[in-house]
């Protein structure tokens, strides 16, 4: 579920840090499907991370690039 939140990310969320860290892969002008997968997993992984440390309350979403709207209590 992560990797095919990563391939929307690529769309939705363009400022996340990851995204940018692995930006000359996937914006490369010669395609190559299994380096993008690879990065693509890669971002997964940190995206998990990231998740957890803004839903633990160590660090706020924008720390990494991320807009995030919380739910109205």
């Amino acid at each position: 579920m992560l990797v095919e939140m990563v391939w929307r990310m690529i769309r939705w969320q363009p400022g996340y840090t990851a995204l940018q860290k692995w930006a000359p892969v996937l914006n490369s002008p010669t395609p190559n499907p299994a380096a993008k997968k690879k990065a693509v997993v890669a971002i997964a992984r940190q995206l998990a991370v990231d998740l957890w440390r803004v839903f633990s309350g160590q660090v706020e979403a924008e720390k990494f690039g991320l807009v995030y709207l919380p739910e109205a209590a």
